[in-house]
């Protein structure tokens, strides 16, 4: 528990006159890292639960979890606060697995490693992309990143403090409506010549792109409900412009020479971008997701628990 310390405030009181008292406060928040979790798979269809592991070289387990995805379970974006121990050299291991929560078969894992935080409350993307679907296997030091394997190791020092108004659309708290969006969009021509994978360019401003997942029998009209993945703008894993381009990662490429997907556009919506979530996604029956607030300054985990603490044996379980 940290120490509290008196601290006189002035108010407005309800008869408008000056009103004076004390409170207390407490002292700065510890040094956090909080897991940003976010999905542009199809939820409950591609996988319906995801575990969350994360284990300090030292101590071990910190947190082992499994919890179910959808209209009744965990909605996205979630989050999930790590607070710095004692050792601040602590290596972390961080995983995130999206599974069916009846078989436990696994369809896609990321992965990474990093030390505790030393200040600050930073935030740390792990998303569960659907351009890694299926990739299981990367070697000891990598994970999946837009379906390929890269390296995994975080430097915690490089990482961007952490606001809500950067996960869930701003402080309109915006949300991506997918199919609406994508109603009317065109298939568009890409190519996967020397410059890899890209596209012509669009209004940029309005212009979204996304996947028509055709591997899937029930998505024969790319209207259907659904069938669109929604890809980032100005993200490595979605598509970034690059001069009088639109560039992809190899992995779209490879997924249309192989009949699975076709990529389309549309320019009636602002940009989808990492900052703002998808309102399928985020939100149910019309109601908007709200992150309840936890004390010490951490982040509620999934609507229920308190912040993890590193080094701390099974902590949050």
């Amino acid at each position: 528990m940290r120490r509290a310390l008196p601290l006189c405030l002035t108010f407005l009181a309800a008869s408008g006159a000056l009103a004076f008292g004390c409170a207390d406060t407490v002292e700065p928040a510890p040094a956090q890292v909080v897991l940003v979790i976010d999905s542009n798979a199809r939820i409950p269809t591609d996988f319906n639960a995801m575990d969350v592991s994360v284990v300090s070289a030292s101590a071990g387990p910190a947190h082992g979890n499994t919890y179910p995805l959808g209209e009744q379970g965990t909605h996205f974006p979630a989050y999930i606060p790590l607070v710095a121990g004692d050792n601040p050299n602590e290596p972390i291991t961080v995983t995130i697995t999206g599974l069916n929560q009846e078989s436990g078969e696994k369809f896609i894992v990321n992965k990474v490693t990093m030390t505790e935080p030393k200040s600050g409350i930073k935030m740390l993307r792990m998303p569960l992309d659907f351009l890694c679907l299926g990739v299981l296997d990367c070697p000891t030091g990598q994970t999946c990143v837009a379906g390929t394997c890269a390296a995994n190791a975080v430097d915690v020092t490089t990482l961007e403090d952490f606001s809500e108004d950067k996960v869930l659309g701003g402080s309109a708290r915006e949300c991506f409506d997918t199919d609406a969006c994508f109603a009317a969009a065109a298939e568009v021509v890409i190519s996967d010549g020397g410059a890899g994978c890209k596209t012509a360019l669009s209004a940029v401003d309005s212009a979204n792109y996304g996947l028509w997942y055709k591997a899937d029998p029930k998505c024969a009209n790319p209207a259907t409900p659904g069938c669109i993945i929604p890809l980032d703008r100005d993200s490595s894993a979605g598509w970034q412009k690059s001069s009088d381009v639109v560039l992809l990662p190899q992995k779209v490429c490879d997924l249309e020479r192989e009949g699975k997907v076709s990529v389309i556009g549309t320019l009636i919506c602002k940009s989808k971008t990492v900052q703002i979530p998808q309102c399928k996604l985020s939100s149910y029956a019309g109601t908007p997701i709200t992150p309840g607030a936890v004390p010490d300054g951490g982040i509620r985990v999934f609507d229920a628990g308190s912040p993890l603490v590193l080094g701390n044996k099974d902590s949050g379980k």
